[in-house]
């Protein structure tokens, strides 16, 4: 599962080194965008990723109903569809 420190640059790093070593990637919150982490502060860039890159893979997102929605993203790391 992919979610590093919630970062931009951390999950992107964490996406760069081990997706090619996968056959399905997982994220972790990947809907919260303007959420902040309740341990550091910092904001979740998840979904600038995930959005960025989800529709170049075949995809499904997991969004609850409940609070927080912040969701799993999962991608099959096949051939591109791009």
């Amino acid at each position: 599962v992919v979610d590093g420190d919630h970062l931009l640059e951390g999950v992107t790093r964490d996406w760069q080194n081990y997706s090619p070593l996968a056959r399905i990637v997982a994220f972790h919150d990947i809907n919260g965008e303007g959420v902040t982490q309740k341990r550091t502060g910092y904001p979740v860039e998840v979904p600038q990723l995930w959005h960025k890159i989800k529709n170049d893979y075949r995809h499904v997102e997991l969004i609850g109903h409940g609070r927080p929605k912040m969701g799993i993203g999962a991608l099959w790391m096949e051939e591109p569809l791009g």
